[in-house]
């Protein structure tokens, strides 16, 4: 096809004329049925068009941090597109397109000044609406042609700030080029929200590195409404939060107490399937856009050899996330069963304050702030029966299960009916990455899978017996090493809390988890969904001594994760007779039709708790 692409390019540059090449997913822009017939609407105007297959995309770069397959294929094209006069394009895309609410902001700066036509199609699209917009598609290409040739070039520079690592040392340079430590007063690392304790932690390991890191406080309206400001309302709710928080800080805080503050946000990144691993890209784009002077991103990730920050900072990094975790359960259990919950959730306040000062000090004063924390934890008075309290389970997408806004506090209403609600803690996806990267490098990407593989003894024998000269053995045993220590570690902080008596969740091996969901997912299929389904089936096992009596699974609208997810805890829960509710979130109050669900679903979780754990659940018989 290439061949035939070039024979007719040739022709449309030999006329001088116009020529359309359409672009997207082969299923849906190729396929007469899907594209409704947009490619004869161009060819009875007498212009050709041509599938983007027709040219030769090997030869066109593509980024990679652009880790679809189809959509590698669509910057490509538009990128080729936009470099030949003579090509113009049509990009069809499908309402509710994940990947597409990322690929068009990137395709809208591929093609800069030169248009093309953007067509979100569905089956209740009008032909008389698509033929209208087709004819005012040409004319604008008839306008543009003239125009662009009397038109100069202009060129603008802008320098947007990075992040760099030199000599193992993590600098940032500035829009002027200057070099400035990640440690230097100058600079301002900000940790954007995803739940309080968390943000709080990271941000006290980041201090105890030396660096001045600041938690933003969880998502308000504001934040909220700055996102959509600066999103086309298509991506996911995590991104709009998470560019709000940005846009919100640069707005109204930055350089506001010193006139020469480098502004560095935290942004952690992916390599797919999710739009996760797109907000990074997306928000340096908006830097660059917007021409923010001194202004980057830092992400850490093991390809990146999490930019030489250290062996001490990851250590103290994953201390907070352990603690952030137990903590959060700690406080879910006063939420539910404190006899003044004022008072305990005050002094649970003060005791994070403390904790929150012995991770600066470093690994040695955070478990001396434990054990005094678990001493002044143990003296808050719960109700008789708080051990035997009934849990609801709180999965899902990992931001919006943590996000207060997100959650629009479903938990308290839960609380309110005596009901303990376990928030899947961030440590699970922690273990779950370190389990993949040895998944794959002990299957060769997805061969011959087996879970037991990565409990049996002998493979990681054979991997130490090999391990000089060897670099994927090399990097299995660090990574096995790891995961031991990670575990370890949690084991000590849980024992330490537990003593406080108000600890009373378990921490879970994160092969049981994935071998749980392995049940209905192919572990090679990466991502938050095997999580969510893997915890579920664990927990209600028959095998289960905690009391979980439901399952919340929470995702942001429109995430396919969170729908592949559903599609397989569902069927299962209703085998089980396990009460299940989804909560799909946009940031937007509870609809009336969701609380309606929330109703059935306690008196279901109620029912479940007397059938099973033969007790009766303490709390009021309405949501309030």
């Amino acid at each position: 096809c290439r061949d035939e692409g070039k024979k007719i390019l040739q022709q449309i540059e030999a006329k001088n004329g116009t020529g359309i090449v359409l672009v997207g997913r082969p299923y849906n822009a190729f396929v007469r049925i899907a594209n409704l017939g947009v490619p004869r609407k161009f060819a009875s105007a007498d212009v050709t068009i041509i599938p983007a297959d027709f040219l030769p995309l090997h030869e066109v770069p593509c980024e990679d941090t652009m880790y679809w397959e189809y959509g590698r294929m669509i910057l490509r094209a538009l990128r080729y597109v936009r470099e030949n006069p003579s090509l113009f394009a049509v990009y069809i895309s499908n309402f509710g397109c994940g990947p597409d609410s990322f690929i068009q902001h990137f395709a809208n700066r591929i093609m800069g000044e030169k248009p093309y036509l953007y067509l979100e199609l569905d089956s209740h699209t009008a032909d008389a609406g698509i033929t209208t917009r087709v004819s005012a598609f040409l004319d604008v290409i008839a306008g543009y042609r003239e125009v662009i040739k009397k038109t100069p070039k202009t060129h603008t520079t802008f320098s947007p700030a990075e992040i760099v690592c030199k000599n193992k040392k993590v600098y940032v340079k500035d829009s002027k080029g200057n070099l400035v430590s990640l440690k230097d007063p100058r600079v301002t690392l900000i940790i954007p929200s995803m739940g309080r304790y968390n943000t709080e932690a990271l941000s006290a390991a980041c201090r105890c590195y030396g660096v001045n890191a600041l938690p933003l406080p969880p998502a308000d309206e504001n934040i909220l409404a700055t996102g959509r400001e600066f999103t086309s309302g298509k991506e996911c709710l995590p991104c709009v939060l998470t560019v709000g928080a940005l846009m919100d800080y640069y707005r109204t805080r930055f350089r506001r107490t010193r006139d020469d503050e480098i502004l560095v946000f935290f942004m952690p990144t992916a390599q797919g399937p999710c739009r996760f691993g797109q907000y990074n890209v997306f928000m340096q784009a908006l830097i660059e856009d917007l021409r923010m002077e001194d202004v980057t991103l830092l992400s850490l990730t093991a390809e990146n050899g999490y930019l030489g920050m250290g062996i001490k900072f990851l250590i103290m990094g994953y201390i907070a996330a352990v603690i952030a975790d137990a903590m959060n359960d700690i406080r879910a259990l006063l939420e539910s069963s404190a006899i003044d919950k004022s008072d305990a959730l005050t002094k649970f306040d003060s005791i994070w304050r403390n904790i929150l000062r012995g991770i600066e000090g470093g690994a040695i004063h955070a478990f001396r702030a434990l054990y005094r924390a678990s001493k002044e934890l143990s003296v808050i008075a719960l109700k008789p029966d708080y051990k035997n309290v009934s849990k609801v389970l709180l999965t899902g997408e990992i931001f919006v299960r943590h996000d207060e806004l997100s959650r629009r506090n479903i938990e308290k209403i839960y609380n309110s009916h005596g009901f303990m609600v376990k928030t899947s803690g961030i440590c699970e996806w922690i273990y779950y990455t370190d389990w993949n990267k040895m998944y794959k490098l002990a299957t060769g990407n997805g061969n011959g899978y087996n879970t037991d593989f990565l409990t049996l003894r002998y493979l990681l024998r054979k991997a130490l017996e090999s391990i000089k000269g060897n670099k994927a053995s090399y990097d299995f045993v660090r990574t096995r090493l790891t995961l031991e220590f990670e575990r370890m570690v949690e084991r000590i902080i849980r024992h330490i809390l537990r003593k406080s008596g108000k600890l009373i969740t378990r921490e879970h091996h994160i092969h049981d988890i994935v071998q749980c969901g392995s049940q209905d997912l192919h572990p090679s299929l990466a991502g938050e969904a095997i999580l969510s389904s893997g915890c579920v089936r664990h927990l209600f096992h028959k095998t289960s001594s905690e009391k979980y009596c439901g399952t919340i699974l929470i995702g942001p609208f429109n995430c396919m994760p969170t729908g592949i997810a559903e599609s397989l805890i569902k069927p299962h829960a209703r085998r089980k007779n396990i009460p299940y509710l989804t909560f799909e979130t946009d940031g937007s109050p509870i609809p009336l039709n969701l609380r309606n669900q929330i109703e059935v679903h306690l008196l279901r979780s109620k029912r479940y708790t007397e059938q099973s754990y033969g007790k009766q659940t303490r709390g009021n018989s309405h949501t309030g």
